[in-house]
Order: C-alpha cells, then structure tokens, then sequence
C-alpha cells in the first residue's frame, strides 16, 4: 500500500498534498483503517518535516470532518444500551473543560483508537470548537511520535531496531498483566467492535500462553517468544536486497553489456507509467529509461529490465561514462533514503555516492554528457544548498549558484550541451 501511494504522489506530483490530505479524511471517516502506512508514504515523498506536517494536518482535518458527519448520523445512538460503559459514558455526558482534558489525553495515548475518541465525543455533548482544539493538540505529539518510529523503522536504523524490540516487549507485558482479565470483564458487552476484536486476540493469547502456569514457566515463555520475534526482525533484516556504494570508478562491474549480462532480462511486456529520464548511457547503442520501477533498456528491437536494484531514479541523467540520478531506493533496498546524487558506471550494477545521501532528492537535474558539469535545482534547502539552481564539475568540490541568464522564462526542463557544459531550457 505504502509503494503504491508513493507511485501516486510522484505520478501527481502537483496535487500530491491535496491528495495526502484526502486521503487521510477517509481513513478519519472509515476510524478501522490504520495511517502508518500513509504516514510512512508522507515521510518518503515529501521528506520528514513536511510529511509529518502533512500528516498532521491530514488527521486534524480528517477527525474535524469526520465529527460533523457522525453528529449529524449517528446522535441518537448515545442513547442505546452500547455505551453504558462508565469511562465512555463520562466522555459522553462532558463539557466545556472536562471534554477538553479527556479529549486531549486519549489524544496522546498510543493504543487508544483514534476514530472511537472521535466517533464517542461526536454523539456526545462536545462542542465542536473544544473537539477541534483538543484533538489537534493532542494529535501532535502522538504523531511526532508515530512518524519518528516510522522513519526510524523505515530506515532501519539502530533506532528502528530498538523501536521494534520495545514494542514487542510491551505488548508481552500486556499479555502477561493480571488486570487484563478485569478489564475484559467490564468490557463483556462491549461497545465497540474493532476494540473487542483487539482485546480478544490478546485475551485468547494469554489464556493460551498463561493460564494456570507458574511464573517461571510465564516468564520463560516471554523470554522464548520475544527472542522469536527478535529472530523475526533479524531474518526480515537479514532479507534487505543488500546494496553499498563504491567508492571509485574501479570498484565498477566490467561487464556492461545488456544483452549478455544476469543483470538484465527480456521484458516481453508492460508499460511505462511514469518516465524520469531518458538517454544513451555509457555511450552505448542502448537507449536507458529511468521509470519509478528502475530501469528500462530499449536494444536492437527488444525491452530489457534489470533482475535487481529497480530505484526510483529522479533527474536521471545519461553521459558517455554512465549515468547521475537522484531519487529513491526500491522497496526493502539496505540503501537510505534519499539517494542524494549518485553515479553508475555500469548502467546501474553499483552505485557511487556524490553527496547530499540521505538529505536531498533532486528532481529536476541534467549532466553534460561529455563534459559532466552538473546542474540541479534545489527545491528545498539542506546543510550545503540554499533554494535555487546549482552547478559544479566533477572536477572540482565548490558548487556555485547558476543565474539562469538567457532562459525563457517559460522553460519546462532542462538540457545540457554535451561538449561544453552550457545549460539550455526548453519548452
């Protein structure tokens, strides 16, 4: 779900917020539906910062709408027998700053669902001003939370490991508390059905794994399931499609044929949804297309794909020697994300790390074939680049800012002479 709502961001990329937003309102109004999955697309697409302001803004937005639609349908049922309970009946009944505190403290509690906080303050007496304050207040931190363990998960990192590990460390304590059998009591009519299907699924977990067992054998189980789930998270680790950058031109595969190398294959059908670049790389008789799947080789009347390492290769770029890009790692890839610049000297078999690893993703970029003077445009500021366009040699370290002297103010993209390094726009 997550690669298919980036492929949507990056196919519409102008509307790509509008649709974040919209698509957060539904998971708001569905209330079963988990986020992580577009929250991790935020973070991919739109970098951490503005993802996770995406997604905040998403939320609000979606549970602001989503309240007036359950006032307006659903009112009457706070009358029926289903919320009786004493704690939803208390959220129900409360006003003015009583509904403001319980609002906001569900709001910043991890595993209590969002649409129910929702859905009970709607068919209760909460105003909708109070609703709106408390549940955005209450939403930021929860979901600064939730897209810092994402990201963190995403990436992989020392981080993300620690993450996961405490995680199922705490759902083993959930399983293992005595008062959970309380609870279950109190909630044995029940009032809302997605809850009881979690609760159950703990419940029969610990009868299963607890019930009439000493505390040894309890706490040797925990420690063979929670060993389990680490062997799990190494395994799920350990199947990363591995990928390191070389870093210099010898370190490259020799062998660049397309024809008569395990790196490619015959691809007998399909289409291109999306197109980033397009070029002789390496200056063979071979036309490279750079697509949100990886590459695309068109030779002697046949397509070709490669069997592995298919990025989503932005500001792809050809030149005699290969071919600089920017972009993202393919699903699963041990690569961070984003790519930065990098270069391939053998159509994509390894990759060399140029800068900006893990900072930058340049959409807009060209190379001079020959020459290899670089140009980008910098949408979004990092630790070496302000706003704007940027040149540099390879041959030198210095990037200097490109006034664009000459353009049409109408340009849609962006070439590069081949010999001399010049820019050219074209419409």
């Amino acid at each position: 779900m997550e690669e298919k709502l980036i492929t949507l961001f990056h196919t519409y990329e102008s509307v790509a917020y509008l649709i974040s937003i919209a698509i957060n309102i539904v998971i708001s109004i569905l209330g079963v539906v988990p986020s992580v999955f577009l929250t991790a697309a935020n973070l991919a697409v739109f970098g951490f910062w503005k993802g996770t302001f995406l997604s905040f803004v998403g939320e609000a937005v979606g549970a602001i709408v989503s309240f007036v639609l359950y006032r307006k349908g659903f009112h009457k049922l706070s009358e029926t027998k289903w919320f009786s309970y004493p704690k939803v009946k208390r959220l129900l009944e409360a006003e003015g700053v009583e509904a403001f505190s319980l609002i906001l403290s569900l709001r910043l509690l991890p595993f209590v669902p969002s649409g129910l906080v929702t859905f009970v303050a709607a068919i209760g007496h909460t105003s909708l001003l109070i609703f709106i304050i408390a549940s955005s207040l209450g939403k930021l931190p929860a979901l600064l939370l939730e897209a810092y363990s994402v990201y963190q998960v995403m990436n992989w990192t020392w981080q993300g490991k620690v993450i996961s590990t405490l995680l199922s460390v705490f759902l083993l304590y959930l399983l293992g508390r005595k008062s959970l059998e309380k609870r279950l009591k109190r909630m044995k009519k029940g009032f809302a059905i997605p809850y009881i299907l979690q609760i159950s699924v703990i419940k029969c977990a610990k009868s299963t794994l607890y019930k009439g067992e000493s505390t040894m054998t309890k706490m040797t189980k925990a420690i063979i399931i929670t060993s389990s789930i680490l062997l799990l998270s190494a395994c799920s680790s350990s199947n990363e499609k591995k990928q390191a950058f070389i870093t210099s031109k010898e370190q490259a595969k020799s062998n660049v044929s397309v024809t008569n190398n395990p790196f490619f294959q015959e691809k007998k059908e399909g289409k291109i949804e999306h197109l980033h670049g397009i070029g002789y790389a390496g200056n063979q008789n071979a036309i490279y297309f750079a697509t949100h799947e990886g590459l695309l080789v068109y030779q002697n009347n046949k397509w070709y794909e490669t069997t592995s390492y298919k990025h989503d290769y932005m500001g792809f770029s050809a030149t005699d020697d290969g071919f600089y890009s920017s972009g993202h790692p393919e699903e699963g890839s041990s690569l961070g994300n984003p790519l930065g610049l990098v270069k391939s000297f053998d159509n994509g078999q390894t990759l060399m790390n140029l800068g900006f690893y893990k900072e930058s993703d340049f959409h807009y970029m060209t190379v001079g074939y020959k020459s290899h003077t670089i140009y980008v445009v910098n949408q979004e500021e990092n630790k070496t680049l302000g706003q704007g366009v940027f040149t540099v040699k390879t041959t030198a370290k210095t990037w200097s800012p490109s006034q664009l002297n000459g353009l049409p103010q109408t340009g849609s993209g962006n070439d590069c002479c081949p010999s001399n390094g010049r820019k050219y726009g074209r419409n």
